[in-house]
């Protein structure tokens, strides 16, 4: 079992974009929900996320600290992943748009006050990451949240730009891969990956 939590620490590892207002930034804050029925798309990615090849992902979270409503009363939003091996941080909307996103998703409602507020579990998201890409080195991770135009409302969060104590974080729990594929003997009984192989030694 292991458990990693990372933060951002780059201004340029987390911002938004708008792309109908041909806007990007990453000095104002993470905005992200609806306006005027167009998507705000936020981001933020984590340079160096470390995870053994083969680990099954049991938890799987990102945090942003709440900063204000800009509008609207139901802000949504659908979170993915960067479909790519180490990504680097999006720099533009056009870049933004063009990224590849995991088949993976998740909806979400976004708070309309408090301090941290915790995604929806992430895991079919993070699983599909470490089974295409090896992080067993340290890869970056880079996450967008769409903003739902279904729904009405934006909400701002923190930057690291604003505050780096408030930037995104993501955390992770796993269980790594079994250690012994050549098995053990138990009670004169061969087991290889969890299963008996049949027989009894020594017979």
């Amino acid at each position: 079992m292991g458990s990693q939590d990372y933060q951002v620490g780059a201004i340029a590892d987390d911002g938004f974009w708008i792309t109908d207002f041909e806007e990007f930034s990453y000095a104002e804050g993470v905005p992200i929900g609806e306006f005027e029925g167009s998507s705000i798309n936020g981001f933020c990615r984590f340079p160096s996320v470390v995870i053994p090849a083969g680990a099954t992902i049991t938890a799987a979270t990102i945090q942003l600290y709440y900063d204000s409503v800009q509008e609207g009363d139901d802000p949504r939003a659908i979170i993915y992943a960067v479909d790519e091996a180490n990504p680097s941080a999006i720099s533009s909307y056009g870049d933004g748009d063009g990224r590849a996103k995991t088949s993976a998703s998740v909806a979400a409602a976004l708070p309309t006050s408090g301090t941290w507020w915790t995604s929806p579990s992430l895991v079919a998201i993070i699983q599909e990451l470490v089974d295409s890409y090896s992080y067993a080195g340290g890869a970056a991770m880079e996450f967008v949240f769409e903003g739902d135009v279904s729904y009405s409302g934006s909400v701002l969060f923190y930057d690291y730009d604003a505050d780096s104590t408030k930037a995104p974080k993501l955390h992770i729990e796993y269980t790594e891969a079994s250690s012994d594929p050549e098995g053990s003997l138990i009670g004169g009984k061969l087991i290889r990956g969890g299963l008996l192989l049949h027989g009894v030694l020594g017979r």
